[in-house]
């Protein structure tokens, strides 16, 4: 009998339950790790192994991608299967399909072949299966972008960039068990430790204690939700950790480690301390803090128009126009900072290296040591703090706009995603540089600073993310609808130049050309397709009237606003941080 694999056999029950749990929504709760700093190296140290495995991965899946798209039978595949696409021919789609995913298996581009590669590096590296499992996962994530959807490359990780420390289920990789407490504690290995707990964080402990209830008895939770799910559909929110991550940040020369666990259902709701005119907090009658609702939910149509740096918003009570992911100090501030810092290191290579450069400046090409000095990686490590601090600020600064929107409305309407298509398009080259045949043409790309400084993208996924959750809607309006060309006043479409911040409406009314997108958005009609001039007709007044208070206060605050066409009375100057 030896040999044989014996499979456990799956009941309908556990059928149902699993597909209760991928109908239900996740969220991910972070959670500081108390660890010592002895245990925190050791953490950072699997951290890196980790990463080196999946740079090593990355290396093999990457090796026989290439050798298979170099070859000539897979270019003429994939070229043929391009045109079946465009020809709608389902029969020839499918046949091409066939011989693409054969020529695929031939070459080991497959997940089998990842899979197998992630077991010989967990015992090269000496790591757990499960971890170097789920690192797997994310490379082959990353590898059928480029066989299906247009990707370029895999990506490696640096030095410093660690990768998550994640596990596969909360017994396998990092264990979670309840403590009699009530509290919840983690294992990795030999390795047991708990949070850190934080009596003021309302939401973090509401939230651990539905986990520490839930994994009390987890047969009879996951058994109330199979039922209420065929019941009549309802989804339970059970709170299961599904598996738990550690994610290692360097934080002001300071090593700590987060634990990030994904729990099955909606986040609970968030609350802050009431307090009364004067700043004070309130009590009840037991001397207990009394709690309200940090984020209240408006309801109404709210009109957004997003550009890469700006968006500009109409709703019933508020009118506005503001940068994109601006909090405390401004872009220009850090980015100034940034460019110091990078000048600094790359004076201080030059002086460490100077074989490695040509004597124009340029890096010579071919296989070179560098040697990095103290004040480099010195250097090195506070652009990483100014990195990550920018990240932290970009993360809030959007969060905080989209729950101020939600608190105006129940329903945002807005145009398509749009700004990866500006970020690629190419500015065309002037005469100058086509008459002159030493000008090479270079990468022309627009916007791209604007988008990372910005992140409009992200401002629209936590946007559908958290109108979803709290019962609104997120609508995407269709091409045709165009907010930007359109005048209610005289009921006529006219194209206007990207420059054009300023329009001039049928009556002489001058508007701003973002907050009036908005406006027309807030007024589209029940289908979302079209404009409804009727109610622009009756809506447009107390629009211009709040429109133009808003100009007037940026004016005076001489805060710039990119790309508004709004001039200030003075100088912009920066604010400390928030």
């Amino acid at each position: 009998m030896s040999g044989k694999r014996y499979i456990k056999a799956i009941t309908s029950y556990q059928v149902q339950r699993h597909t209760v749990r991928m109908a239900s929504p996740r969220h991910i709760l972070t959670l500081e790790a108390a660890l010592s700093e002895d245990d925190k190296r050791h953490v950072f140290h699997l951290a890196d192994k980790v990463r080196r495995c999946g740079n090593d991965m990355t290396a093999d899946m990457m090796k026989v991608y290439w050798q298979l798209v170099d070859t000539e039978e897979y270019s003429g595949l994939m070229k043929a299967y391009g045109k079946a696409i465009e020809a709608e021919d389902a029969v020839l789609k499918k046949e091409l399909g066939a011989k693409l995913k054969a020529m695929q298996e031939q070459h080991n581009v497959t997940w089998s072949f990842c899979w197998h590669k992630a077991l010989e590096y967990a015992r090269t590296y000496d790591i757990r299966t499960a971890f170097t499992l789920s690192r797997a996962e994310e490379i082959w994530s990353g590898m059928e972008k480029l066989l299906y959807s247009g990707g370029k490359k895999l990506h490696f990780k640096g030095k410093g960039d660690l990768s998550l420390i994640r596990g596969q289920t909360i017994r396998n990789g990092i264990a979670i068990h309840p403590n009699e407490n009530g509290s919840l504690r983690f294992q990795l290995g030999k390795l047991h430790f708990t949070n850190i707990v934080k009596p003021e964080d309302k939401f973090i402990n509401d939230e651990t204690a539905a986990i520490w209830s839930y994994l009390q008895d987890p047969e009879s939770n996951d058994r109330h939700a199979v039922e209420a799910y065929l019941r009549d559909g309802t989804l339970t929110d059970t709170y299961r950790p599904c598996y738990a991550a550690l994610k290692c940040v360097k934080i002001k020369g300071k090593l700590r480690v987060y634990i990030l666990v994904t729990v099955e259902g909606k986040p609970m709701r968030k609350y802050r301390k009431a307090r009364d005119s004067n700043g004070n907090v309130l009590y009840d009658s037991n001397g207990e803090p009394i709690y309200v609702p940090r984020h209240t939910y408006g309801t109404g149509r709210v009109g957004v128009d997003i550009g890469t740096q700006t968006i500009a918003y109409t709703s019933k009570g508020e009118v506005n126009i503001k940068n994109l992911a601006e909090r405390g100090d401004s872009i220009k501030h850090r980015e100034a900072e940034e460019r110091r810092l990078r000048r600094a290191m790359d004076r201080s290579m030059r002086a460490m290296n100077p074989d490695n450069y040509n004597p124009d400046g340029t890096v010579k090409k071919g296989m070179k040591t560098w040697i990095r000095s103290k004040r480099y990686m010195k250097l090195w490590g506070k652009l990483k703090e100014l990195s990550r601090i920018a990240a932290e600020n970009r993360h809030y600064a959007i969060n905080e706009d989209v729950n101020h929107l939600r608190e105006l409305g129940d329903e945002l309407i807005t145009e398509s995603e749009n700004a990866d298509k500006v970020r690629r398009k190419a500015k065309p080259q002037t005469k100058e540089e086509l008459a002159d045949p030493h000008v090479k043409n270079r990468n022309r790309k627009r916007c791209g600073r604007s988008v990372q400084n910005r992140c409009p993208g992200y401002f629209q996924e936590k946007a559908k993310q958290v109108f979803a959750s709290t019962g609104g809607r997120y609508v995407v309006v269709p091409a045709g609808f165009r907010a930007s060309q359109y005048d209610h006043i005289a009921d006529t479409y006219s194209k206007k130049p990207v420059s054009h911040r300023k329009r001039t409406l049928g009556d002489g009314s001058e508007v701003q050309r973002d907050m009036y997108s908005s406006f027309l958005l807030s007024n589209a009609d029940d289908s979302y397709t079209s404009i409804d001039r009727d109610a622009c007709m009756k809506n447009f007044q107390d629009f211009y009237r709040k429109e133009q208070a808003r100009i007037m206060e940026i004016q005076k605050s001489g805060r710039k606003v990119m790309n508004s066409g709004i001039r200030t009375y003075r100088k912009s100057h920066t604010r400390k941080s928030a």
